[in-house]
């Protein structure tokens, strides 16, 4: 599903088209310099004038201390301004999400992450390496007002900066960052499109203490699956969260043995909780035997026994790790569309992006 063209300039375009409810796949420039978002704009043949005016409203948005929806090249997600305890407080009474499940800043560059906090020799490594990107890490926080209502009063932050044009000119816009978890109920599958939040949080979009003014609708996530989160706070760094940014990225950029967290240890990232990423069909992992009124999601090619059941979403034909990843949550919300009450999973490579999926899928699968 598409590729990458590269111009004489070093931008590299990735494009490629997604069959699922005919949806095109809406990609941006990738380049280690920032390119203008006018130039992406162009590329992607998107009116400049209604982008500029879903800027200034989003920014409105967020300052009057309501919830925006907007996209990142990971998933779409649901912010609120990060100076204010009532508005960080809206993000959970909208996604029902537990108190104790912190959440990530983002801010438009690694100058501004330096104000809120204390960076150590890993996270300049890794920030320099993979931002702006789908790379959360988690440091000590620094002292001072807005960093303690950022962390919610905790010694330690998670931030990031996202690749996304769209994102990047709204937190650069706003200029405090901005909190903001996955735009979907919290426990559910992770939004990849505008649809998919609207879904979950429409038809009224408000409700005790909390109001979803609007949402930026800027095509597909890029990549599918959150950011990979990484405590840099010590000597070795440690995965949080697993995600595109893999172990062996992360080793290969810091020349340090790559430590994996026990999960519910101590939370300190999105992604950490046993359950997570759930449709609301049963998920079954590893399996190879049909069983009856079930869904398949399958990946390369899958037997000629399931050929007659109509209810199978293929993340990958060819069996490609990255196309899997970024139609994962696509496939999981479309078998939950078809009825079924269980969705089976054929086995997927446990290596490279492999781990994240497996990750995503065993939580989705978790029963108590």
């Amino acid at each position: 599903a598409g590729g990458n063209i590269v111009s004489e300039f070093g931008l590299e375009i990735q494009y490629g088209k997604v069959n699922f409810k005919n949806k095109n796949f809406l990609a941006f420039g990738k380049t280690k310099q920032r390119i203008p978002s006018k130039l992406l704009l162009c590329l992607n043949k998107i009116d400049i004038n209604k982008y500029e005016d879903d800027l200034k409203t989003g920014v409105k948005v967020l300052k009057n201390k309501n919830l925006l929806v907007f996209p990142t090249e990971t998933v779409y997600g649901i912010g609120s301004i990060g100076n204010d305890k009532k508005a960080i407080k809206s993000i959970y009474l909208a996604k029902d999400r537990p108190l104790n499940n912190p959440l990530i800043a983002h801010t438009f560059s690694k100058n501004e992450a330096e104000k809120y906090a204390q960076f150590t020799e890993n996270s300049h490594v890794l920030t320099n390496k993979f931002w702006p990107g789908p790379l959360t890490i988690v440091l000590q926080t620094k002292i001072s007002k807005l960093s303690d209502t950022l962390s919610q009063g905790k010694s330690s932050i998670a931030i990031r900066v996202p690749s996304h044009p769209v994102a990047l000119d709204l937190l650069e816009k706003v200029t405090v960052p901005v909190l903001a978890p996955s735009a979907n109920k919290s426990g559910g599958v992770s939004p990849t499109s505008a649809q998919h939040s609207k879904d979950d949080f429409g038809p009224h979009f408000k409700g005790p203490g909390w109001k979803l003014e609007k949402i930026l609708d800027y095509g597909s996530c890029e990549i599918g699956i959150e950011s990979t989160v990484v405590d840099c706070r010590g000597e070795n760094p440690i995965i949080l969260r697993h995600g595109s940014i893999t172990s062996d990225m992360i080793l290969d950029a810091t020349k340090r043995k790559v430590l994996n967290v026990k999960d519910n240890e101590i939370i300190l990232s999105p992604g950490q909780l046993n359950s997570h990423y759930s449709p609301n069909a049963k998920v079954y992992l590893n399996q190879k035997i049909n069983i009856s009124n079930s869904g398949w999601l399958t990946f390369g090619n899958y037997p000629k026994s399931l050929q007659k059941n109509q209810n199978v979403f293929n993340l990958s034909p060819e069996g490609n790790l990255v196309q899997a990843c970024y139609l994962l949550y696509s496939g999981l919300r479309y078998l939950d569309s078809c009825g079924v009450k269980i969705i089976q999973v054929m086995p997927i490579p446990k290596k490279g992006l492999g781990i994240a999926l497996n990750d995503r899928l065993t939580r989705a699968s978790y029963k108590e």
